[in-house]
């Protein structure tokens, strides 16, 4: 998605009161084929409800916006988004010659990053940091960036909603979430005031089979890949987030994300990945104390 500059035709209502336009060609055919059936730009919201889990298949959108009167193209064909965490969004900030990185997606920063060099393009790729609450979101945003680190762009704190999915809490399930920390207690940031949480009261979400051992503990598991594959884990994500809220009725009550950036994987699919999850989860992170209780933290 490019972000730019909207040109006087376009009616404001689409530009979100910050004069600029979000533009994208879907991969999706079914999209492809409405918009050259169309032959118009078509200006589109997004198919759920504000803040909750991105659609990724018909039922998804009829489960959030159902009761509202609307139409899905062939939706008797089913199927899932090829991608399934949505697109890059890239603002184009022609002042400053930079392209300015607003959301994480399907194209990761190292082959925009190419694309640009490959051009010889005077154009620079800056990263905007997503939102900070408490002591370890510079830390958090420092992890994130490793996994880019060529890039070497910085990141800036400033700035309202310029694109979507830019809130610390978005694409987050009916639920409270949480990133589950697999490492050392001691190094984790203070628990909260709240109450310990039991775990059998647990849907967990794992990634690599690196909370395997919570198989049988929790009251419901699934691994987003067990081979620590991003990509696929990406693909499933959103569908995933919905699957935990259907748990509630096998007795979970809360959901323990899993910390990627802790995997030791170094993939490109890795960032857009972990963003979704840490504002899944609102920021929030959890442990698991020796007693077998789960420990709430202060938000990153």
């Amino acid at each position: 998605t490019i972000v730019a500059p909207a040109c006087a035709e376009l009616p404001s209502v689409i530009t979100a009161g910050t004069g600029n336009v979000g533009v994208r060609w879907p991969a999706h055919p079914r999209a492809r084929a409405l918009l050259r059936e169309a032959a118009v730009p078509v200006a589109a919201p997004s198919a759920n409800r504000f803040g909750h889990v991105s659609p990724t298949r018909p039922e998804h959108v009829m489960a959030d916006l159902g009761e509202h009167p609307l139409l899905i193209l062939l939706a008797s064909s089913g199927g899932c988004c090829d991608v399934g965490i949505e697109s890059t969004v890239l603002k184009l900030d022609e002042q400053a010659c930079e392209l300015v990185l607003l959301r994480r997606g399907g194209v990761p920063e190292r082959e925009l990053k190419g694309w640009i060099e490959q051009q010889g393009s005077a154009y620079t790729l800056r990263v905007k940091a997503p939102p900070r609450t408490g002591v370890g979101a510079a830390s958090r945003e420092m992890q994130l960036n490793s996994c880019t680190a060529a890039l070497g762009a910085g990141a800036d704190d400033q700035g309202a909603l310029e694109a979507p999915g830019m809130l610390l809490t978005h694409y987050a399930p009916d639920a409270p979430s949480y990133l589950l920390s697999l490492a050392d207690p001691q190094g984790c940031i203070p628990p909260s005031q709240g109450a310990p949480l039991m775990l059998e009261a647990a849907c967990v979400l794992d990634f690599g089979g690196r909370a395997s051992s919570l198989k049988g503990q929790a009251a419901a598991y699934r691994d987003l890949s067990p081979a620590a594959n991003a990509a696929v884990a990406a693909q499933q994500l959103f569908e995933a987030l919905r699957w935990t809220e259907v748990q509630q009725a096998a007795g979970a009550r809360y959901v323990l994300l899993p910390d990627v950036l802790a995997s030791g994987v170094t993939d490109d699919c890795l960032p857009a990945l972990a963003d979704r999850l840490f504002r899944a989860a609102s920021g929030r992170s959890a442990f698991i104390a020796a007693d077998g209780h789960v420990l709430p933290c202060e938000p990153y």
